[in-house]
């Protein structure tokens, strides 16, 4: 064995699909490894660790209650992030139920609540009216989070899975921005019931460590979203499919 000083952890990125196998029925998680020889140094190797839950999208049986967080600031105004907004709110409502709850806040300078509470059948409806909103302004995120929690302990569902859902590029720039001060809020709301999944949307000023984590605190799970194709695989599905 290599001597502990030696090893050096490295982070891959969530997004890259490294196409490794599900778990088999009946077991929780898959762990795979492998391992090569670096191609930039002699006496050097690399090894690769991953391990992949089996759950995906919805528990059987369980009704959701999703509250959607979505950023409206003027970071986002770019037509290839409102194109992916649009495109996510359109494919989850394919996936909905009529026992499930959907809630919509989006929030830029100060954090608004568009939809509280509908049935998941109404879910097509929203997204058409979210979708004429404008983006602008400064990036209030710790307002907006007040009121996804308000929101989503509001239409709590006991026998459910209740979720706050953020989508955004993470560019906060108003209210308390430190990743440790939000953290604060997302572990409190975990203990409640309440899971937070974190979407980043686009490349360019992307705020990955903010977002990272959140949703590592949130028991939530860490997408991205760099293209409207993207919104069926690594959005929808993960959140709502049967």
């Amino acid at each position: 064995m290599p001597e502990p000083a030696s090893v050096r952890s490295e982070e891959f990125i969530n997004a890259f699909d490294y196409r490794d196998a599900e778990p088999p029925p009946g077991v929780p998680v898959g762990f795979v490894w492998e391992r090569a020889r670096y191609p930039f140094a002699h006496n050097r190797d690399l090894l690769r660790f991953s391990i992949k839950t089996a759950a995906a999208g919805r528990q059987a049986g369980r009704p959701l209650n999703l509250v959607l967080l979505l950023d409206n600031s003027g970071s986002m105004e770019r037509a290839d992030r409102v194109r992916i907004i649009h495109e996510a709110l359109r494919v989850l409502a394919g996936q909905l139920q009529p026992q499930d709850s959907i809630s919509v806040i989006t929030f830029a300078r100060t954090a608004r609540l568009w939809v509280d509470g509908v049935s998941g059948d109404k879910a097509g409806e929203i997204a058409e009216q979210v979708g004429g909103l404008t983006p602008q302004g400064g990036t209030n995120l710790e307002d907006a989070m007040s009121l996804a929690y308000q929101t989503a302990l509001r239409h709590y569902l006991a026998n459910g899975m209740n979720r706050v859902v953020l989508l955004t590029d993470g560019a906060a720039n108003l209210g308390n921005v430190d990743p440790e001060v939000l953290k604060q809020k997302v572990e409190t709301h975990r203990k409640q019931g309440i899971a937070l999944d974190c979407f980043g949307i686009g490349w360019e000023g992307f705020n990955d460590d903010l977002l990272e984590v959140l949703s590592r605190n949130g028991d939530g799970r860490y997408g991205f979203l760099n293209s409207p194709e993207e919104a069926a695989t690594e959005f929808a599905g993960q959140l709502a499919a049967h």
